[in-house]
């Protein structure tokens, strides 16, 4: 959210949290020093929350995230009443990621959900994590440490986990699911996209046969999403895209063009080949890849990032959101387009 939307919200953010924070931390008072804007997050507002506690287990200092339902949504993104659950079972399954705390509504003085994140050290910045010197030795080891965490992410199962979580897929085949989500944005799209079109017909032609698995998937598993510190990763975010379906579809999406940052000859992320980061995610998981189905599920990836690009745009043009961040990513359509192309032509390896 831009900085001058935020100002007027400041105030009841924090005289809300300081009124109900103290009866949820058992503590005698809380004074919240301060709330800044993160950076990043261009589908929902993250605010870092600094505050006092007086009494109770967690007096002192302490740093909050407030994450709250932006004004508009991107397509098939869940609000954070359904988010808060997922996390809710990722931590139960082991994964590392900040526990969420508080669950609210309104906290932003406008209709939607939100709640606070336990704040975790380390960038979660594409560039800074691909290029600072000083997280050298993290990016080695990153392939195998988010192979872990995403073996992990992929034992929560509809039949499993703390209840049933309010996300969809459990009983769709995963490659029906996604194509019928990527027809849908493609409607949407006022202009006829010739280059997608023709990439929608070639997933169809060539979709995988249903393995039967039906697992939780991050839903948006890439550079970006991760904070990494010099000792290596810290924490897995954004939980907005989950959804039951097909494994591949997470071991794939890191590799999507634009979750490179520039650095294209590493695929996965900008930071490894597919190979080791495939075999360390078999190692973990006990699951063989069909490389395949991976490659159909990278294909996929980058068409459905096309499309979302572009959906960025449309919540600029015609929505409440004027952040030119927005604007900025739906040039990239015709990148990811031209990415999915190329990897129809070459195959799978």
């Amino acid at each position: 959210m831009p900085a001058a939307d935020m100002a007027p919200l400041i105030a009841s953010v924090r005289s809300r949290l300081q009124e109900e924070l103290p009866t949820h931390l058992g503590a005698t008072a809380v004074v919240v020093q301060a709330i800044e804007p993160l950076a990043g997050g261009a589908c929902q507002d993250n605010l870092r929350v600094d505050l006092v506690v007086t009494g109770g287990p967690e007096e002192g200092e302490r740093r909050l995230v407030l994450r709250a339902d932006a004004p508009s949504a991107l397509a098939g993104s869940l609000d954070r009443r359904a988010e808060y659950a997922v996390i809710a079972a990722a931590r139960e399954a082991g994964v590392r990621t900040p526990r969420a705390r508080f669950l609210m509504e309104g906290a932003l003085a406008r209709p939607g959900w939100a709640y606070l994140l336990d704040f975790v050290g380390g960038t979660a910045v594409g560039r800074q994590v691909l290029d600072r010197p000083e997280l050298a030795a993290a990016r080695a080891a990153l392939a195998s440490e988010l192979a872990v965490q995403l073996s992990l992410i992929h034992t929560v199962t509809a039949g499993a986990g703390p209840g049933v979580l309010p996300i969809p897929g459990a009983a769709a085949d995963p490659a029906f699911e996604a194509l019928g989500f990527l027809d849908r944005r493609l409607d949407a799209i006022e202009e006829p996209f010739v280059a997608l079109e023709l990439i929608t017909r070639w997933l169809r032609r060539h979709a995988p046969l249903d393995s039967g698995e039906r697992v939780l998937v991050h839903g948006d598993f890439r550079v970006g999403n991760f904070m990494v510190a010099p000792a290596g990763l810290t924490a897995v975010l954004d939980w907005e895209f989950a959804h039951y379906g097909a494994p591949e579809e997470d071991v794939a999406w890191i590799a999507v063009r634009d979750w490179r940052f520039g650095k294209v000859d590493r695929p996965v992320g900008g930071f490894a080949d597919r190979a080791p980061f495939h075999a360390a995610y078999s190692a973990a998981s006990g699951r063989s890849l069909d490389p395949a189905r991976v490659h159909w599920w990278e294909v996929f990836g980058n068409a459905r990032w096309a499309a979302g690009c572009l959906d960025q745009a449309e919540r600029y043009r015609s929505g409440p959101q004027k952040d030119l961040e927005l604007l900025a990513i739906g040039r990239r359509g015709i990148e990811m387009a031209w990415e999915a192309m190329r990897l129809i032509d070459r195959g799978p390896p």
